[in-house]
């Protein structure tokens, strides 16, 4: 990689200040209700967290969910106000997910061994192209999914249900036209969470740095034979736990399978990912490191295309109506995962009021 050169910091910059200055004129040219100096907020705290997340993306593939955080914090700016919480949720979250994908992008292009200044062209040229191909998308969705009013509702004769759209919505309701204060007066234990987390990971590191000196100073105080049956009961699991689990992935990992998300789809990446990154890690390195993440961005490249090929076939093109009924594309059906994908997976019945908990004239409306 060193015969290629890098990229500039200035392109860099050029489009940092061109991001910004179009997220500002926007803000201020359209009725969004959103400040300018919101872009700023943005900007710095997405800087802030950016950088730990795309670190740990780097090494466990897995970043830090922080779309939490910017739910929170428009309900807190603007409370009661569900449009600039829409816009800062939709800017943070393409702050986060834009430096984690180049990222992404330089460590797959690393191991390919690819230039750098052309990842960075072809990654800010698909960017462009990508944003066209968005508008013409909601355009064809609107003509052909839509023909009978229900396009991301739960009875969508496509099965178009808008899965991340409808998840968006609610939390804009959530914390923007609800309030995130009030959500802290209905669920008093939220703002005990950051907490938790907080007093987690200083335990973990404190454990990671004093549990080895402790160990030591026990093995030296200890009759050997007693410290033996302590090492084997207590002091090598809690060693093995600390090595082989970092909670932060662990509890974005548990993150990721929240929401209406597909069980029997989700799975399959658990045998995946033991299967690459125990089994053939441990007993065929020199492959792993060789093949493991050009197999990967093969895949993607593979699934990306065959995904584009599918979609313009059979639902815009002459394949559009014609099904394959095998098991392998209907087996998915059978289970609570596909209702829960239509949004029509209740254990419950809803009551007769109409509504589930408390009644709406006891919700919190402290803005």
């Amino acid at each position: 990689m060193r015969k290629y050169r890098d990229v500039p910091e200035w392109w860099y910059a050029i489009i940092f200040v061109g991001g910004f200055l179009i997220s500002v004129i926007a803000c201020e040219a359209w009725p969004t209700q959103t400040p300018w100096w919101s872009i700023i907020g943005v900007t710095v705290i997405g800087t802030v967290l950016t950088i730990p997340w795309v670190l740990i993306e780097s090494i466990a593939n897995t970043g830090i969910q922080l779309n939490v955080i910017w739910q929170l914090l428009p309900g807190l700016w603007f409370p009661g106000k569900p449009m600039p919480q829409l816009v800062i949720v939709m800017l943070g979250g393409a702050f986060e997910q834009m430096a984690g994908n180049f990222c992404n992008d330089l460590k797959y292009a690393h191991y390919a061994r690819l230039p750098p200044r052309a990842v960075f062209r072809g990654h800010v040229l698909a960017t462009v192209v990508n944003c066209f191909v968005y508008c013409i998308m909601l355009e064809l969705m609107l003509a052909w999914f839509n023909n009978d009013a229900t396009l991301c509702r739960w009875d969508n004769e496509a099965f178009m249900v808008c899965q991340y759209a409808n998840s968006v919505y609610s939390s804009t309701i959530f914390f923007g036209a609800f309030g995130t204060n009030n959500m802290f007066v209905l669920y008093p234990m939220l703002p005990y969470c950051f907490l938790f987390g907080a007093i987690l990971a200083a335990v973990w590191l404190g454990g990671e740095k004093y549990f080895p000196k402790l160990r030591r100073k026990l093995s030296l105080q200890m009759d050997a034979k007693k410290f033996a049956k302590l090492d084997k009961r207590l002091w090598g699991p809690v060693s093995n736990l600390f090595e082989t689990l970092n909670p932060a992935i662990a509890l974005s990992g548990a993150l990721a399978w929240a929401g209406n998300n597909n069980l029997s789809y989700a799975t399959l990446g658990i045998y995946i990912a033991w299967f690459f990154q125990y089994y053939l890690k441990r007993r065929y390195t020199a492959w792993w490191g060789k093949y493991a993440y050009l197999l990967f961005a093969g895949l993607n490249v593979g699934v990306a295309i065959s995904g584009l090929i599918v979609t313009l076939v059979f639902s815009f093109g002459v394949g559009k109506g014609v099904s394959f009924a095998w098991w392998g594309n209907t087996v998915q059906r059978n289970g609570f995962d596909w209702d829960m994908y239509n949004q029509v997976g209740a254990l419950k019945p809803v009551p007769e009021v109409g509504y589930f908990g408390i009644a709406p004239e006891d919700y919190p409306t402290k803005w």
